[in-house]
């Protein structure tokens, strides 16, 4: 989710910019204890500090999107080693009746940019189950495909 990547970001950086508040304090006063009279020590002392305290912050903010980019290619690869569901054809009538379960294959599918240039498909009363005895997710459907209409 983007907003709770934002969001731990945010409270991340806000914590990180504490702790260099606190940091940037306790060098501020130790620099002003230990140095007599050397305010371009503090100076560049205080420079230095606020260039390491700047560097932290950026590898943290790097180290979180490269974590979280990572955590995506991770779960593109579990989805991509999930196993695909087989279909099952629908066993052959014992008495020789036809089924009421039809199957339409289309060789012309897998050729690409391949449709009929003519014809008309007239469906009545479809209703369409997932599995026997459950519910209809289609039921009655009555309609026309015309010539050329995808």
């Amino acid at each position: 989710n983007w907003f709770l990547y934002l969001s731990t970001l945010r409270w991340f950086q806000m914590r990180i910019e504490m702790i260099f508040v606190i940091f940037f304090i306790i060098v501020t006063f130790v620099s002003i204890v230990t140095t007599d009279n050397g305010q371009e020590k503090v100076g560049i002392i205080l420079t230095l500090a606020m260039n390491i305290m700047g560097t932290l912050q950026w590898a943290v903010n790097t180290s979180i999107d490269v974590d979280s980019l990572m955590r995506s290619v991770s779960r593109v690869f579990k989805f991509i080693d999930l196993p695909t569901e087989e279909s099952n054809p629908l066993p052959a009538p014992k008495n020789k009746e036809l089924s009421h379960a039809v199957i339409i294959e289309n060789m012309h599918v897998k050729e690409e940019n391949i449709w009929p240039s003519g014809g008309q498909m007239k469906v009545k009363n479809l209703t369409a189950k997932y599995v026997d005895g459950g519910l209809a997710v289609l039921e009655n459907i009555s309609f026309v495909l015309h010539l050329l209409k995808r």
